[in-house]
């Protein structure tokens, strides 16, 4: 367990590769860290490194800044917020717009299914090009400093509109797998072909650093 206060984040797999672990990790640039009680009584929070379960998140924060050779940051960092006009339904998978104060701007460029440079496979299912481009998008954010947080607008490029809303409990599913709860602006296109000729669906973004 990592815990700060009585919220307590399960750790099960690499410290890298958890976005909820890094956020509750960037906490710390705003001085949060974890009491010894807590620590004794969520347990040790071993990582892949078996790092001493008594030191404190500053301890942990700093190693995991070391390793990645990278800054963290918190969703709080850039005031994200997201705007529902009154009376409107609140929708399902997006924000009809979001608020972010900070001063640094990511655009990335549209992300297919691709892993690495090899094309996308033939036949490879929608809901698993929509994980893998994700993925993808995720990996480049990440790469440009930020996190899935930071994430403030997304547009997707489908080429069959019908497959997609036939195919929404999928797409659900890779959204979930990649972003979790984060639903940013978004902006949904149709489209009759895409670069990758297997592919159905090309993802873009727009991300904000403090």
């Amino acid at each position: 367990m990592i815990c700060e206060g009585f919220d307590c984040v399960l750790q099960t797999g690499n410290l890298a590769d958890s976005p909820l672990i890094q956020r509750r990790l960037a906490m710390l640039e705003r001085g949060t860290f974890a009491s010894p009680a807590c620590l004794d009584g969520c347990g040790a929070p071993r990582g892949p490194d078996q790092l001493d379960g008594r030191l404190d998140l500053a301890s942990v924060y700093g190693h995991f800044l070391e390793t990645q050779g990278r800054t963290a940051v918190a969703d709080t960092d850039i005031g994200y917020r997201s705007v529902l006009p009154e009376g409107w339904p609140r929708p399902r998978g997006f924000s009809h717009a979001v608020v972010a104060t900070g001063t640094t701007t990511i655009r990335v460029a549209g992300q297919l299914a691709r892993e690495g440079s090899e094309p996308i496979p033939a036949g490879l299912s929608l809901g698993e090009q929509w994980r893998r481009a994700l993925a993808n998008l995720v990996t480049v954010v990440r790469a440009a400093g930020a996190d899935i947080p930071n994430i403030v607008f997304l547009r997707a490029f489908v080429t069959d509109m019908a497959e997609f809303n036939a195919g929404g409990a999928a797409v659900g599913e890779a959204w979930m797998a990649t972003l979790g709860r984060h639903f940013p602006a978004m902006t949904l296109v149709a489209v009759t072909a895409l670069v990758d000729a297997n592919a159905r669906v090309e993802i873009e973004a727009e991300a904000v650093l403090p």
